[in-house]
């Protein structure tokens, strides 16, 4: 790994929110016009897993660096919520009127349950009480959250740059329940959801070795520990004890090879951080969020045109769109972010002095 460069932002980060949003966005809309895609999203690559993967490898990268460089939980939380909250909001109202009004169509399992369900969804954490979701996509968020609150914790007690342990640990965990128990009782057994929370570590742990706080040998150790665990835990359960569907019908193939695939690829852009990417998908990185939430509310229009133009018309609205709300929700609400904590600093370095 090589040592971290001069700067805040790296473009390779960029580029991977970019292939990331980009992903689940064309999975998404090609699936819905194309069967046959659909089906090889199912049964051999799910790039919508591959994005998500990725994302949260990138998370686990950039989460720690901010959290240092603002030095305070106060300040992280106010940086955190400007930056995810508006656009959130701003979806959700959208999915609520384009509901009202006969537009839209949202899971039936939310509409079931509003207003409940819309209440809840506003915390950002509905997922995790199994609340269904406004826009099918929301439960990334929910393990966002989660991963910020961990992160906190760690940070409060001076143990945030200790998450090759957490790996470690993740993996005698995935041996221990989800490959020596399904081997010893013929038994499935493997919980979705820790994989999620532990992969945020992973792109923590490289983020550690990245800078210098961790020695590369022990980066190393601990991420391939822990993909040697899942990996070994993923064989035991569905090509020893039996295959079966994972969420949304998805088979084990195609979700460890795009598991695998999102590892590789971030693992090769630690490799060479330094490489120029296309500015075209730079700019894209910049607004993946809006990509990944807009979509996700494009999703839910129906139009009456034949399913190729309407592929047209939501890939472009998408991005358009996207551009959009990135320009005039996410940047501002970022600068009153910024404003903010840099107003605290300001007021405590005030307070010092006198």
């Amino acid at each position: 790994m090589p040592t971290k460069p001069a700067g805040d932002r790296l473009e390779f980060l960029d580029f991977a929110r970019a292939i990331a949003a980009l992903s689940v966005a064309l999975m998404h809309m090609v699936s819905e016009w194309s069967p046959r895609f659909q089906r090889f999203t199912l049964d051999v690559f799910n790039p919508g897993v591959f994005g998500v993967i990725t994302f949260f490898l990138v998370s686990g990268f950039v989460i720690p660096f901010s959290l240092e460089r603002l030095g305070s939980l106060p300040k992280f939380w106010i940086n955190r919520l400007f930056r995810l909250f508006p656009l959130y909001g701003l979806s959700l109202v959208a999915v609520l009127a384009l509901h009202a009004l006969d537009l839209g169509d949202p899971p039936p399992d939310f509409v079931a349950a509003l207003p409940a369900s819309a209440l809840w969804n506003a915390t950002m954490v509905h997922f995790l009480f199994d609340v269904p979701s406004a826009i099918g996509l929301y439960w990334t968020l929910s393990y966002e959250m989660l991963f910020y609150a961990s992160m906190s914790a760690l940070f409060v007690v001076g143990l945030h740059k200790k998450s090759h342990w957490l790996l470690l640990g993740g993996a005698l965990l995935f041996a221990h329940f989800y490959v020596v128990d399904p081997l010893a009782h013929h038994r499935l057994r493997f919980h979705i959801p820790y994989f999620w929370m532990l992969t945020f570590w992973v792109g923590t742990t490289a983020y550690r070795g990245f800078c210098g706080d961790t020695r590369r040998s022990t980066v190393r150790l601990a991420i391939l520990a822990f993909a040697a665990s899942v990996g070994a835990a993923a064989l035991a359960n569905y090509a020893y004890v039996g295959t079966r569907h994972l969420d949304d019908g998805i088979n084990p193939p195609a979700f460890v090879s795009a598991w695998f695939a999102a590892y590789a690829l971030f693992g090769l852009l630690l490799l060479r951080p330094g490489v120029r990417f296309p500015r075209a998908l730079l700019w894209l990185g910049r607004i993946s969020y809006s990509v990944y939430i807009v979509h996700g509310l494009v999703l839910q229009i129906a139009l009456p045109v034949s399913p190729g133009v309407l592929l047209g018309l939501r890939l472009v609205g998408t991005v358009a769109l996207s551009a959009l709300t990135y320009r005039f929700v996410e940047e501002p609400f970022l600068r009153w972010g910024k404003k903010l904590t840099r107003g605290a600093r300001a007021t405590v370095a005030t307070t010092r002095a006198g």
